[in-house]
């Protein structure tokens, strides 16, 4: 079966490719975590194999989980901001040792996806208009 035979409602690969690019997956940290062969993948990404339903499942599963976790956090910095005395602080992470021994969930599974996740926060952050800072551990 090629990607033109594929079912009117599989995922096409663009839509597959910018929700795991908006978590922070390279191809081939994708393949890992859905333990995939990349020879597979890079199949399923030219067009030559349709997209498996469980991929789109599981990548969707993942951005339901970032945005609805990333919602939390922000609203819960959101509220506390007004009593600090500065600007919100988030920490960016320098290896995946460190993230994992604090962190939990996809965002968790490399700098990489932590920092998409991050990135989620603070765009919340900025649209209500609540100051921020990096730092690192």
């Amino acid at each position: 079966m090629t990607a033109a035979q594929a079912p009117e409602d599989a995922m096409p690969w663009p839509a597959v490719a910018a929700k795991s690019a908006r978590l922070g997956f390279r191809l081939i940290d994708l393949a890992e975590e859905l333990q995939i062969n990349t020879r597979r993948l890079r199949r399923i990404r030219k067009g030559q194999l349709p997209v498996p339903h469980w991929m789109a499942d599981q990548i969707t599963t993942w951005e339901e989980e970032v945005d609805t976790d990333a919602e939390a956090w922000a609203n819960k910095l959101i509220t506390l901001a007004p009593t600090l005395n500065g600007p919100v602080t988030l920490t960016r992470y320098p290896a995946k040792g460190y993230l994992q021994r604090t962190q939990t969930g996809i965002k968790a599974r490399s700098v990489e996806t932590w920092d998409a996740y991050l990135a989620i926060v603070i765009s919340q952050l900025d649209h209500a208009g609540i100051d921020w800072e990096l730092t690192t551990k």
